[in-house]
This record gives structure tokens, C-alpha cells and sequence, in this order.
């Protein structure tokens, strides 16, 4: 790689020490993030007194949190388990990373939350 490959964008001068330094600003290069993400999917039954709700919980709010986040190069691979039964309540967030690593089980932990 050498100058000829780079189009400056931007080029200043700095004064370190009294000695002058010429900076270039060179085209910005973006880097595509990796993550692996590792945890369990499980499913809430929340109960606050008057009903109880149905949720994806676990692992499932890290995921839907980096999806917010994340740029288009970005690739995110998911170490975890699903059923058939419960999919569905991860699916919306799940569909949108890699799943090369999700595992199908016969059924995933449930979690009983009382806030009463």
C-alpha cells in the first residue's frame, strides 16, 4: 500500500513541541465488527399480580440491543438453544443475526417472575 492509494480528505498541521508534524486525514476505512454472543435463551413468565406475560427473556435482550446498534457490516453469531414451541417469541430478533451456532432442544428453561 502506498500514498497513490489514499485521496486525503483533510490535511493540517500540528505543533508537538515546537515541531511542526503534517497530519492527512485519510479516507476513513471502516472496520466490520465480529461478536460472538454466548448465553441462555429462556422464557419469562412474568407475573405482576394481575396477569402474567409470555416474553422472551435471557439472552434475547443482549441480542435485540446489539441489533439496534450494530452496522451493516457487522456480523453477529449467537452460541445458544431454542425449541419449536418458543421460537416465536425470539424469532424477530434471532432472524437478523447468524445462527450458526443455535442449537434446537427439546425445550428451554422457563423463569417464573413475581413482582408482587
Amino acid at each position: 500500500m502506498n500514498n497513490e492509494d489514499f485521496k486525503p480528505l483533510n490535511s493540517g498541521f500540528c505543533d508537538l513541541d515546537s515541531c511542526q508534524i503534517n497530519i492527512n486525514f485519510e479516507k476513513q476505512i471502516t472496520k466490520e465488527m465480529k461478536l460472538l454472543v454466548i448465553g441462555h435463551s429462556v422464557l419469562d413468565f412474568i407475573n405482576d399480580g394481575n396477569c402474567i406475560m409470555q416474553n422472551a427473556g435471557g439472552i434475547y435482550y443482549t441480542v435485540s440491543a446489539l441489533n439496534r446498534i450494530k452496522s451493516k457490516e457487522d456480523d453477529i453469531y449467537l452460541c445458544s438453544q431454542f425449541d419449536n414451541e418458543t421460537y416465536k417469541y425470539f424469532s424477530t430478533e434471532f432472524e437478523k443475526i447468524d445462527k450458526s451456532y443455535l442449537t434446537k432442544v427439546d425445550k428451554i428453561p422457563r423463569v417464573h417472575l413475581n413482582l408482587f
